[in-house]
């Protein structure tokens, strides 16, 4: 999940403070170094962007791009989820584009726990404090691993 880099569309909390180009040139390096990151893992990437129109796939270079469609960040999380799904593609990790550095053994134990018939794999929404865990539930919801 991932937002083209547009100067005053991108980062706008740190803009208030950087400015709009600064902003943007750090959302630009964030997509670049995930880009980079990501081509380590034995896995197709499919890059859901926002805006529709933007040309993100020249700026990717490589992996599969496709057009956010949805009002909200859930909906379109929820509609790259099920395009992928209806693709063929499972299982689906959704990350987003602000986690440059995401832990790889981190995606690729939600890999393992989405193939093991986990239902969800929560992994960690602020990476800035170092902190790795993974927790998989299974379709009752009764937890089956966690790595921490």
């Amino acid at each position: 999940m991932a937002k083209y880099p547009v100067a005053g569309r991108v980062k706008t909390r740190l803009a208030a403070e950087l400015g709009d180009d600064a902003a943007c040139a750090l959302q630009r390096a964030f997509l670049l170094d995930l880009a980079e990151r990501l081509r380590a893992l034995p896995y197709a990437v499919t890059w859901a962007f926002w805006p529709p129109s933007a040309p993100f796939a020249t700026l990717i270079g490589d992996g599969r791009c496709r057009p956010q469609s949805g009002k909200d960040l859930g909906e379109r999380m929820a509609a790259a989820i099920e395009a992928e799904l209806a693709e063929g593609a499972a299982p689906v990790v959704v990350l987003g584009a602000d986690v440059p550095h995401v832990d790889l053994a981190c995606v690729r134990q939600a890999v393992l726990a989405l193939a093991a018939d986990a239902d969800v794999v929560l992994g960690p929404a602020h990476y800035a404090t170092e902190i790795s865990w993974l927790h998989a539930f299974g379709v009752a919801g009764e937890s089956m691993s966690h790595a921490g």
